[in-house]
């Protein structure tokens, strides 16, 4: 009867290390996602400032080559 006590306790031992384990892990894992999305997000932002530059150089050259051809 002791064994079954022994075994069911280390049964008990090892779910609760591997829940406990789990829950770090997954802990973890939120971190680096959020982590990674907040860098997509700020390269996402930069990207866009960059396109916008882009556009607003690209416009007044645009109007110049237009009145230099006229």
């Amino acid at each position: 009867m002791l064994i079954y006590w022994c075994g069911f306790f280390v049964v008990v031992l090892v779910m609760f290390a591997h829940i406990m384990c789990l829950r770090r892990n997954c802990r973890a894992f939120r971190q680096d996602r959020d982590a990674q999305q907040e860098g997509y997000q700020r390269a996402l932002k930069i990207i866009q400032s960059m396109q916008a530059n882009e556009q607003v150089q690209a416009k007044p050259e645009a109007a110049s080559e237009s009145g230099v051809a006229q």
